[in-house]
């Protein structure tokens, strides 16, 4: 129910501090219950802090209300605004912790994604009837398919990061016979 004594808090537009909440001008103007809901706790002193993000929206509100009139000072205001903004760093930081796993989870589906790709990738040239190389351009092996390694008595492993003059041998890269 946003009433006209709620909206500065909802709006983000300061604190509400009301005496006696019956004589104020905002309260009870809205349909259906013009003032306090049937059943509601009776309230006279009125505070309400509007709790905002780092970024400004507003998150919500702290709303406090007392039987009395008159019951909340400026002390008791300057504690509920410390409290909203120690209540909005909280949220802020959840709604960062939440994001951050939604990432993680993401960089997990990803990297599961792509070490499938890898073994399929692995599979499909380890049995294919040709001998694949990857080098480069500082001549050193990125990848090998299994055939291309067995030529060499090698595995597959054992050549990545080598130089080629290595499993080949000096000159212009002459081929093992």
């Amino acid at each position: 129910r946003n009433t006209a004594v709620f909206a500065p808090t909802f709006a983000g537009e300061g604190v509400v501090r009301v005496g006696d909440i019956l004589v104020d001008p905002r309260y009870g103007k809205n349909a259906p219950h013009h003032g306090m809901p049937a059943g509601h706790l009776p309230v006279r002193s009125y505070l309400a802090v509007p709790v905002k993000s780092r970024n400004g929206d507003v998150l919500g509100g702290l709303f406090f209300g007392h039987t009395e009139p008159d019951r909340f000072t400026q002390e008791a205001e300057d504690v509920v605004v410390a409290l909203a903004a120690q209540a909005a760093i909280a949220i802020d930081n959840a709604h960062l912790y939440t994001a951050l796993q939604r990432e993680l989870d993401q960089q997990r589906h990803t990297e599961a994604a792509l070490r499938e790709s890898a073994a399929q990738l692995r599979l499909i040239t380890d049995n294919a009837p040709v001998l694949l190389a990857q080098i480069d351009r500082a001549h050193h092996y990125k990848f090998v398919n299994r055939p291309y390694a067995a030529r060499y008595r090698l595995e597959p492993s054992d050549m990545i990061g080598r130089h080629i003059r290595d499993v080949l041998g000096p000159g212009p890269y002459a081929i093992a016979r």
